[in-house]
């Protein structure tokens, strides 16, 4: 028995050392008491070994208290980037709730207190996407089964770039629990953001894939974000990107999809203007498919609009039996001209669209603006300084392969 109390003295010492190390200020006090309680505890365990035991159980007790109180003023000092709640995986039990930080000091990986493993060999604490686990993004070993706990997560590794926390085997190279990690900044990015386009997913290729998306802009850049509401079937090596006219090209990839459902966040390069696209996509490159397409509905087209000069204005009418309508407008912002297709633009669809201005229903190649971002709602095309509006009485939706118009909009 004296050697259990020993072992039990040890177990106190390591435990009230590591939250010494996790807690700071908050539980040194109480360490230290525990530590001297033991101290005595080990002096006098001849005296009664029943008794020492108890003490011994008093300390353990007081340091774990101590330490789910420092846990709690960790994250409460701390902003909650994102949070979620342990199921197990290959027939074990793991559970409990799991939030990303970020401290004065950096980001952080917080257990909570309810949390538990079964236990396994070789436990490991990891991020992650899809239930894929790569060494590099091994946070520590798993210091406990059960009970609060805190992971630094090394400034190489972007918190941002990962949906999942796991508890992993690394002997065996299996999960022993996932938690799928809710974005909490993703309103949070929207609400201090300018939102510049809006749409929603809808299925394609027999995929089952809804949810809201959002293009904002922030005080760093571009973001795409998919909302709280996102959901993909699933499917091989998906990915999202941004295009136009339902085409997918590799340069406009932003990165692997993080997760399946939930809200998740990308960052959108500098190199890419996201003026330039109309759709959102979620994509199979495997199979080189789409999974999902959410149109881009332009929130900035009315602001345009409205904080610009009306050069001249339209309505479409279609040419060579297609059917083109909505209107159009010239405008004149700080920064030059634009060409402005109002939300009721539709296009009944057509090999190699462009947008175009011109005179007398004739196109010439260097009047062309842009390809045709999408075949509805709204949208604006920037006219080249080199291009005056003034010299141009009509805009075109024209088919550069055919070279056929098939839209014209009389400009006034």
């Amino acid at each position: 028995m004296n050697k259990f109390i020993a072992l039990r003295l040890i177990s106190v010492i390591s435990l009230a050392a590591a939250l010494v190390a996790c807690s700071g200020e908050a539980a040194k006090e109480v360490v230290s008491n525990t530590k001297d309680a033991a101290s005595t505890v080990a002096a006098n365990a001849k005296e009664g070994v029943t008794e020492k035991v108890s003490e011994v159980a008093t300390a353990a007790n007081t340091v774990a208290a101590a330490k789910d109180k420092a846990m709690a003023v960790v994250a409460g000092d701390a902003a909650v980037l994102a949070s979620g709640t342990f199921t197990g995986r290959n027939d074990h039990i793991t559970t409990g709730d799991v939030s990303i930080v970020k401290t004065a000091t950096g980001y952080q990986l917080v257990l909570a207190g309810d949390f538990s493993l079964d236990g396994a060999p070789d436990p490991i604490v990891a991020l992650g996407n899809n239930g894929t686990y790569s060494p590099e993004n091994k946070l520590a070993a798993l210091k406990n089964i059960t009970g609060a706990q805190t992971y630094e997560i090394p400034a190489s590794i972007n918190p941002a770039d990962f949906s999942e926390a796991y508890i992993w085997c690394e002997q065996f190279n299996v999960s022993l629990g996932i938690a799928a990690l809710a974005s909490s900044n993703g309103a949070a990015t929207a609400s201090n953001a300018t939102v510049v386009s809006t749409g929603t997913f809808s299925g394609r290729n027999d995929h089952i894939t809804t949810g809201n998306v959002s293009v904002v802009k922030t005080a760093t850049g571009y973001q795409l974000i998919l909302a709280g509401d996102f959901s993909l079937d699933g499917a091989p090596d998906p990915i999202v990107a941004l295009g136009n006219n339902g085409t997918y090209s590799p340069e406009n990839k932003l990165a692997a999809l993080k997760n399946i459902t939930g809200a998740q966040t990308y960052e959108i390069p500098a190199s890419m203007n996201p003026a330039d696209f109309s759709e959102a996509y979620i994509w199979c490159e495997q199979f080189n498919v789409s999974l999902g397409t959410a149109a881009l509905t332009s929130s900035n087209s009315a602001a345009t609009t409205s904080n610009a000069a009306v050069v001249s204005a339209g309505t479409f009418t279609g040419r060579n039996d297609h059917i083109t309508t909505g209107n159009v407008s010239v405008v004149k912002a700080a920064s030059g001209y634009q060409l402005v297709l109002a939300g009721d633009f539709s296009l009944d669809g057509a090999p190699d669209p462009i947008v175009a201005l011109g005179n007398n229903g004739t196109y010439s190649p260097e009047n062309k603006l842009a390809a045709l971002k999408n075949i509805s709602g709204a949208q604006t095309y920037a006219i080249p300084a080199s291009m005056n509006p003034a010299d141009f009485s009509e805009a075109y939706i024209w088919c550069e392969q055919f070279n056929v118009s098939l839209g014209i909009a009389p400009l006034r």
